[in-house]
């Protein structure tokens, strides 16, 4: 898989449910107890078409699940993946291959969210980050209050230093969120939900990304890059500084396609008297 494209993507399955048999299969998380590895899962903290996010031992610990929810169901061990459709073979390891080659790139990185371990076992992939964390930056953003100056700088250039890592591998992000940042004590986060997908976007679930979704990935114009990931980076960062999300990228376009006047308005106005 490589790390831009602008091919259009085939058709998704149908449901997240799949009747093999008699039994029923969903695209489930794994549930509290379950183990991958040495962790055991606690809760699942974020979800995305690509995987599962969990937190693990005790809160210790942060578990990345490779699982394209629109090709793939959990089997009845309640671990494993199966296949919705024997065609999405060639999707499946494509996509392993590059949340493998992210985990690797991430375990060489001098970064407090650097990756401890990766696994492919069991149909499954998946990688652990050694991190308690506390909160994601959408709980943050939930309070309603403006984060200082130098915490939103600490974000930016921690996130910044985990992307290039991810980049130089030759994988995008393409989902970042406020919820897929996650936030430790001193400043530390990691970055999770990277996409895996990129042959089935837009993905099925745009609720949760649409407003820091960059132009190229919500309007399907053009090559997605790093660009697309700095773009959402900077939305999601001007939400927390201004307390409201930017206009979404295909307003923008819509109305500037239109003849109109971008609607956007630059974070040192709306911002304004908050920030240096």
């Amino acid at each position: 898989m490589t790390s831009e494209t602008g091919a259009e993507p085939p058709k998704k399955a149908e449901t997240e449910t799949e009747s093999i048999g008699e039994a029923e299969y969903k695209a489930s998380p794994l549930t509290p107890g379950a183990t991958l590895g040495a962790y055991t899962i606690d809760k699942r903290l974020v979800s995305s078409d690509s995987g599962f996010t969990y937190l693990a031992n005790d809160g210790r610990t942060v578990v990345q699940e490779y699982f394209p929810q629109q090709i793939a169901v959990r089997d009845t061990d309640g671990i494993s993946l199966l296949l919705a459709d024997a065609a999405f073979n060639t999707d499946f390891e494509e996509g392993t291959t590059e949340f493998l080659a992210t985990a690797r790139a991430l375990s060489q990185i001098d970064h407090p969210g650097r990756v401890a371990e990766y696994e492919e076992k069991d149909g499954t992939s998946w990688y652990a980050v050694h991190m308690a964390v506390r909160a994601s930056l959408a709980d943050l953003l939930a309070t309603g209050q403006r984060l200082p100056e130098e915490n939103l700088k600490a974000i930016l250039y921690s996130a910044l230093t985990y992307l290039e890592a991810a980049h130089d591998a030759g994988s995008l992000h393409l989902e970042i969120t406020p919820a897929r940042i996650l936030l430790a004590e001193e400043d530390k986060l990691l970055l999770c939900g990277f996409s895996t997908d990129k042959r089935h976007y837009p993905p099925e679930d745009t609720t949760s990304s649409d407003d820091y979704r960059a132009p190229e990935l919500a309007s399907f114009r053009g090559q997605l890059g790093r660009w697309t990931d700095y773009y959402a980076l900077g939305a999601v960062l001007y939400h927390a500084a201004c307390k409201a999300a930017p206009v979404k990228a295909l307003e923008r376009l819509s109305i500037v396609d239109q003849g109109g006047k971008d609607p956007y308005k630059p974070a040192k106005e709306a911002a304004s008297g908050y920030f240096s």
